[in-house]
């Protein structure tokens, strides 16, 4: 566990540096990699991505767009397949998104280079699906993940617009009501992105 409050060195760590599975929260640093790319003008939000046969998660897995496009060979935007992978934690979306900005490597280093620690992430959800023991190859130190957020929130490597559309996924999200958001005070604030396991 690992914690920070803005203007002050309160923490509530608890073996922050621990090498925890990431699960699904790696959709969120893919995110902002695509994102960054973006702003180089590789992409555009708006461009169309290929939904490929080779895309698919099988037999089955937590995915909405694959739901509705059993066979792929569709176009995507990139806008929506950001959405889908932080807000609704889509699997097969999120591994496109891996697949787009240029793997795992990639990202790795772009999430490096904005000086956040203890990240690694060397699969994607497809192989996560065939042998659950990798779990452990992707790993987010909590103290690290606390770092990127607070990267996000106080000095974004994003520019506004960017940043904006990034938290308002992260709030909007439907997922996993019980767990942060339904332990604060309603009306409370909650930008997150979760990762579980079966």
């Amino acid at each position: 566990v690992a914690c920070a409050l803005p203007d002050s060195n309160l923490h509530c760590d608890l073996n922050p540096h621990a090498h925890s599975p990431m699960q699904s929260v790696f959709k969120l640093p893919v995110a902002i990699a695509a994102l960054h790319q973006v702003e180089e003008n590789k992409f555009t939000l708006d461009q169309p991505i290929r939904f490929l046969k080779s895309d698919r998660i099988l037999p089955h897995t937590y995915s909405p767009l694959q739901d509705k496009y059993p066979e792929a060979d569709v176009d995507v935007l990139l806008r929506e397949l950001l959405q889908l992978a932080v807000s609704i934690s889509d699997n097969a979306a999120a591994d496109m998104l891996l697949r787009v900005v240029g793997g795992p490597a990639a990202v790795d280093a772009y999430i490096a280079s904005l000086g956040v620690k203890g990240f690694h992430l060397q699969d994607g959800e497809d192989a996560l699906h065939r042998d659950i023991k990798i779990q452990y190859r992707n790993w987010f130190e909590p103290a690290g993940a606390v770092q990127l957020l607070r990267r996000i929130s106080d000095n974004s490597p994003l520019n506004p617009e960017h940043t904006k559309l990034l938290l308002g996924w992260m709030q909007e999200t439907p997922n996993a009501p019980h767990r942060i958001k339904g332990q604060l005070p309603p009306g409370t604030v909650v930008a997150h992105k979760t990762g579980s396991s079966g």
